[in-house]
């Protein structure tokens, strides 16, 4: 958080990726909202196009295979949250 903190102060970050991990992802409340922390830290960094990125297997070891991988729904969901609340712009991965 640091880092994309001082890459925003410097007018370096080119854009900001969140991963969606389904079960591990704390990006939207039970209502589907942006959760309060992640939007002030956004709103802390100014105006930046977040790309978004679903959990997936490929590569992955220990632990992490059991954990769900990501759907298009969530990340068309989060997409709109993000939209809404008038950050971006959001780029969606490949669904």
């Amino acid at each position: 958080l640091a880092s994309l903190r001082l890459l925003a102060a410097r007018g370096r970050l080119a854009e900001l990726r969140l991963l969606h991990v389904p079960g591990q992802s704390d990006f939207l409340d039970g209502a589907g909202e942006l959760t309060e922390g992640l939007a002030a830290f956004l709103a802390s960094l100014g105006p930046v196009p977040i790309r978004l990125n679903g959990f997936r297997h490929h590569g992955v070891r220990g632990a992490a295979l059991a954990w769900p991988q990501a759907r298009g729904d969530e990340l068309v969901a989060l997409a709109k949250a993000l939209k809404e609340k008038g950050f971006g712009p959001v780029m969606l991965p490949a669904l």
